[in-house]
């Protein structure tokens, strides 16, 4: 991928990407930058911050103004939408199509309807063709709450659609076309409960998934486009195809089989994933099956495998020694499942269950195998679970547990349950209690007294309904206590789990343990407290949050610094992924990333989470979703994508940032303007397409610009 496509695809877009201060704290324009940037971080909406943004949007540099209206929308305030308006009418197509956006996502929460009367009277008189295409991407993704308005906006993005756009590989028609694609894939995801398109917005979203398609190369239908051109028009194709299949309830056999042959693999994805909609698609899905990309044979397999009781599962007997790891995982993942061929499935499973793996071998295909086998046929599969319950890996002694369980084999799973590593235990319990009920209870307030936050919150919410009450309240209120000693605003979802249940297996009798939480550094903890205290003793009890002091946002110099560097992981399995940060659009995030990475942070964690087709996840020292740096940073949505190979931060909520990252393995455009894109792998994207669940970051390190 190129270095810098975005520059490339959207340059009046993204010119608030390139970097908009210089010389020091002493220039005007770098002091209120600074200024901006503190006050997003604090959401501070006091009289004195909002005359700063009103300076800002006065300001002489249109990189200052740009960014003040992308900070306003940040706030995902609706009664600021009016003057977010303000900057439609700026002289500067960057400033005007950030001011779009911006509006857009202060209707995030509510408000669409402001959103929409603001964003149509600013379209009527915007000249800019590619503004105006960003009109289209942001009255796409409102939420409509009805047919009719959900109807009115297709119009309005087809009318845009079909305004001459220039030839594909120029780079304003190319933007053009992407922008209103991806406008009108949110507006058919957002509102597929709502209708399908007509079929004229059909048709035209047909025509422009063959934008392009023969400008840039293609490097033998694996790697995608090579030049930056090549890139632009396929992410048009992409994002016009993703949109066709979202808004059509029948798509047309034609458009996928075009889309299966397209140079690009993603698109072929995209067609390979629409094929499920067909009421015959054997003959495409058999193309499809045997792929040059992993990523087209992945969706494909998952459709076969739905197809199973009539096409029987001979694709997943030939997937289940596929090339690539993650399409065998897939295949043996589905054999669990019943197959019309019950004997080529258990002889598939018992083959890869009895290949157990050297040392130096990876562990995933083996213990996919135990996990299906034990499964299909658990009179089968007994020695071999015992074996993958003694594994080093503890990713893999997690696998040890549903197949225990499957066994009905409970000592096996007390035994799991006293692992040394929590995920294993984790994994235990769940099966311990789906198969005993209260009787696994003694377990889960023995797991109370671990440190790993997932864990405890597990256990907490599995203690519903405990008839243990003397043994877990005492128990629960000592996690509390524990988790809340170490002041981390990453705490909350443990924290919260353990009030809950206190507020069910507790009594007034323990008010005096509950109150010291009204003042807790985070306001929803001290807000379920006052709200447990309401509920046991009758009385109104009020909230008083101390808030954790915030950290101090990156200044100028720092952001020119990280603006000039990489961070470069190195892989347990071999190979480098290096990563371009996004200073200005992401600063708080990019810097933390940096920071962290040069304190050692990441070295030796985890990418605990792998999702093919989707992402792959990590940078947790717990490996699991729970837990990560202690400090929650704030979200910095904006205008970058997430394609395949952005870098974004995993979140459990708004503004949870723990410094967990993921990498886009495909395009997700759904998670666009919900997570904080920060970066994108300028390099190693190959390592990344190979990367299995619990690979290890050998060392994370920040490298300068020109350095080897």
């Amino acid at each position: 991928m190129p270095k810098r496509p975005w520059i490339l695809v959207l340059p009046l877009i993204f010119a608030a990407c390139s970097p908009p201060e210089s010389g020091s704290d002493e220039d005007a324009g770098a002091e209120i930058l600074r200024a901006l940037r503190s006050l997003e971080d604090a959401r501070d909406d006091s009289p004195e911050a909002m005359a700063v943004m009103r300076e800002a949007l006065a300001h002489d540099s249109a990189a200052v103004r740009r960014v003040a209206v992308r900070t306003l929308g940040r706030y995902e305030r609706s009664d600021w939408i009016g003057t977010l308006s303000g900057a439609l009418d700026d002289p500067d197509a960057g400033v005007r199509a950030e001011a779009v956006n911006a509006i857009g996502q202060a209707s995030w929460n509510e408000g669409w309807p402001a959103a929409w009367t603001a964003l149509i009277q600013g379209l009527a008189g915007e000249r800019d063709p590619v503004v105006q295409a960003v009109y289209g991407q942001t009255l796409g993704r409102l939420a409509y709450n009805g047919a009719e308005a959900h109807a009115q906006a297709e119009r309005v993005l087809v009318d845009l659609l079909a305004q001459p756009a220039g030839e594909a590989g120029t780079t304003a028609a190319d933007a053009r076309g992407l922008a209103l694609a991806r406008g009108l894939e949110s507006l058919a995801r957002r509102g597929s409960t709502l209708r399908a398109f007509d079929a004229d917005t059909r048709a035209a979203l047909a025509e422009l998934a063959q934008w392009g398609r023969t400008s840039g190369g293609s490097d033998a239908r694996q790697s995608g486009p090579t030049t930056a051109a090549g890139l632009a028009a396929a992410r048009v194709r992409r994002a016009a195809l993703l949109a066709y299949t979202a808004g059509s309830t029948t798509p047309e056999r034609s458009v996928l089989a075009t889309g299966l042959s397209d140079p690009d693999h993603e698109v072929r994805r995209v067609a390979a994933r629409g094929l499920a909609a067909l009421a015959d698609p054997v003959e495409l899905l058999g193309r499809a099956l045997i792929d040059s990309a992993p990523r087209v044979r992945w969706e494909a397999l998952r459709t076969a495998a739905a197809l199973r009781a009539s096409m029987g599962c001979e694709p997943l007997f030939r997937a289940a020694s596929d090339t690539d790891d993650h399409v065998a995982l897939l295949a043996l993942d589905e054999l669990a499942e019943p197959c019309p061929e019950a004997a080529g499935q258990l002889d598939v499973l018992a083959r890869g269950a009895a290949d157990v793996p050297d040392p130096g071998r990876s562990w995933h295909r083996w213990a996919h195998a135990v996990a299906a086998l034990a499964t299909v046929a658990p009179h089968e599969a007994g020695s071999a679970v015992v074996v993958l319950s003694r594994h080093r890996s503890p990713f893999a002694r997690a696998y040890a547990a549903p197949a225990a369980a499957a066994r009905s084999d409970e000592a096996l799973l007390r035994e799991l349950a006293r692992d040394p590593h929590p995920n294993v235990r984790l994994a235990a319990i769940r099966e311990l209690v789906a198969a005993l009920g209260h009787g696994a209870d003694p377990v889960l307030v023995g797991q109370l007294s671990a440190d790993d936050p997932q864990l405890v919150m597990t256990a907490a919410g599995l203690l519903a309904g405990s008839p243990q009450r003397a043994a877990a309240v005492p128990a629960l209120l000592e996690a509390l206590s524990r988790f809340t000693e170490q002041r981390r605003d990453t705490s909350r979802d443990v924290r919260a789990a353990l009030l809950e249940r206190l507020g069910e297996l507790g009594d007034p009798t323990r008010t005096a343990d509950v109150v010291p939480y009204l003042v807790d550094f985070d306001p929803v903890i001290a807000g379920r407290a006052a709200e447990l205290l309401t509920d046991w003793t009758g009385e109104p009890h009020t909230p008083e949050p101390v808030p954790l002091p915030l950290s101090a946002v990156p200044g100028p110099a720092e952001l020119a610094e990280l603006a000039r560097s990489t961070v470069v992981l190195d892989m347990d399995s071999g190979g480098q992924i290096e990563i371009r940060l996004f200073p200005y659009l992401a600063p708080t995030n990019a810097a933390r990333f940096a920071r962290l990475t040069r304190e050692g942070y990441f070295d030796g964690l985890t990418f605990h989470r792998v999702a093919p087709n989707f992402v792959i996840q990590g940078g947790s020292p717990g490996a699991n979703e729970y837990w990560g740096d202690g400090p929650y940073t704030r979200d910095e949505v904006g205008l970058a994508g997430n394609w395949r190979a952005a870098v974004g931060l995993s979140t459990r909520g708004r503004d949870t940032g723990d410094a967990q990252i993921y990498v886009n393995l495909v395009d997700n455009l759904r998670l666009d303007h919900q997570y904080t894109v920060f970066g994108e792998v300028i390099r190693g994207m190959d390592v990344v397409d190979r990367v299995l669940e619990g690979e290890i970051i050998v060392q994370a390190r920040v490298r300068r610009e020109g350095e080897g």
